[in-house]
C-alpha cells in the first residue's frame, strides 16, 4: 500500500497495489515438482505442503485465488497424495516379499554381510 498525496482536499488516497504473482508461480513450480518427485515421499511432502501454503498465501487482499495458485494448490496436494501412496504401496510389497518387516531387516543384513564379507 502506498500514500498518493496529489488531491487537492488534504486527504491522501490510498491506493492499494495488486499482490505480486510470484507466491502463485512458485506454488505452481512447487507443485509440479512435487508430483516429479512423487515415488520418494519425503521430498514430494515437503515441496507439496509449500506449494499448498504459497498458494493460499497468494491470495493475499483479494477475493479469488489467482489461476497459478489453483494449479499450485491442486498439484501440491496431488504430489503429497501420491507420494504419501507410493510409500504404502511400497512397504506393502516389502512386507508381501519378505512377510515381515524383521524378516527384511534378516535378509538385508546377511547382504549386507555377503557384499562386504564380513
Amino acid at each position: 500500500m502506498y500514500y498518493d498525496n496529489q488531491n487537492n482536499n488534504g486527504f491522501a488516497n490510498i491506493n492499494y497495489r495488486r499482490p505480486s504473482m510470484s507466491m502463485a508461480k512458485w506454488s505452481m513450480i512447487l507443485g509440479i515438482i512435487a508430483i516429479c518427485t512423487s515415488m520418494f515421499i519425503l521430498p514430494a511432502v515437503i515441496l507439496g505442503s509449500l506449494a499448498v501454503i504459497l498458494g493460499f498465501l497468494s491470495r493475499g487482499g483479494q477475493q479469488r485465488y489467482p489461476g497459478l495458485a489453483i494449479v499450485g494448490i491442486i498439484c501440491g496436494l496431488f504430489g503429497i497424495v501420491s507420494g504419501v501412496v507410493c510409500f504404502i504401496f511400497g512397504f506393502y510389497l516389502l512386507i508381501e516379499q519378505y512377510g515381515s518387516y524383521e524378516n527384511f531387516m534378516n535378509a538385508y543384513i546377511e547382504m549386507l554381510n555377503s557384499y562386504y564379507e564380513m
